[in-house]
């Protein structure tokens, strides 16, 4: 979601601290799922980048809606 990835970056820039965040995706297949995105700030060459790892936790989301 643009909308999300937006949001967190900006909180990265704001804060200067890494973030963490559940995401909206969309998979390749057009299938759409939820991940846990961990995300900082990092330098290469100079340039500022997003340096972010990604958790896709689909399944136990749909899992915890179908819990007792």
């Amino acid at each position: 979601d643009p909308d999300q990835r937006r949001e967190l970056r900006e909180r990265l820039i704001a804060t200067n601290k890494p973030q963490k965040a559940e995401l909206t995706f969309v998979s390749r297949d057009g299938k759409t799922g939820c991940a846990l995105v961990s995300a900082d700030l990092i330098e290469i060459a100079r340039e500022q980048c997003v340096l972010s790892l990604l958790h896709d936790i689909t399944d136990r989301k749909r899992a915890e809606q179908f819990a007792f």
